[in-house]
């Protein structure tokens, strides 16, 4: 948590040297506009602390859930180098490193929203122009969309996990990891594949008894 003082005391030192030179060196404002200007600063300083600590505090547990989970992995199809079937991480483990990136995503959508909120910009019309980008490219990139709606509904199947072997018809391996539209899977002679969800099709799991 001491990157998180330190992000605070940088946002005050920041808050005081802009009121110092606003108001002593450039007189740009008097002091009663500084007030107005100020408390939205100090609001707006103090959302992006939250947003932080927030993000530093989920990084932490996340990492930490990783790291206390490790995924047994394979050099033959649905053997351990010691001749054992491979340990299947958690459904959880394998939803961890989507789930960080998605949280990222809305603690970064949230605070810059209330971060203009605070500064006096509506963000009503920011809200319906980027409904209508997103739309605009959804329809742009329809393989795109299909790609991440069929990860997801994999996913919700518990059709595999990370550290299991699998046969996607086109290509077949341990799962090492995915992103939010494709899956990287590494065969035993230790070619990667990378496989995009929506060209998997159906998919047979080796690891599952």
């Amino acid at each position: 948590m001491l990157s998180c003082v330190r992000l605070g005391v940088r946002l005050y030192i920041a808050l005081v040297l802009t009121r110092a030179w606003a108001i002593g060196v450039l007189a740009l404002m008097t002091i009663e506009e500084w007030q107005l200007l100020g408390r939205s600063l100090a609001s707006s300083g103090l959302a992006l602390l939250l947003a932080y600590v927030l993000w530093q505090i989920a990084k932490f547990h996340i990492d930490c859930y990783i790291a206390n989970n490790p995924v047994a992995g394979g050099d033959q199809e649905g053997e351990s180098e010691d001749g054992e079937p491979p340990t299947a991480a958690s459904r959880l483990r394998t939803l961890m490193p989507l789930l960080r990136v998605v949280f990222a995503a809305v603690i970064l959508v949230f605070t810059v929203l209330i971060v203009l909120s605070e500064l006096g910009v509506s963000t009503a019309p920011l809200i319906a122009g980027a409904s209508i980008v997103g739309l605009a490219i959804s329809f742009g990139s329809q393989s795109l969309v299909k790609d991440i709606v069929s990860g997801i509904f994999f996913l919700a199947d518990d059709a595999f996990r990370v550290g299991e072997y699998i046969d996607a018809g086109k290509a077949k391996g341990t799962v090492e990891g995915f992103t939010l539209r494709s899956l990287r899977m590494r065969h035993q002679n230790g070619q990667v594949h990378t496989i995009p969800f929506g060209q998997l099709g159906s998919i047979t799991n080796y690891s599952r008894d």
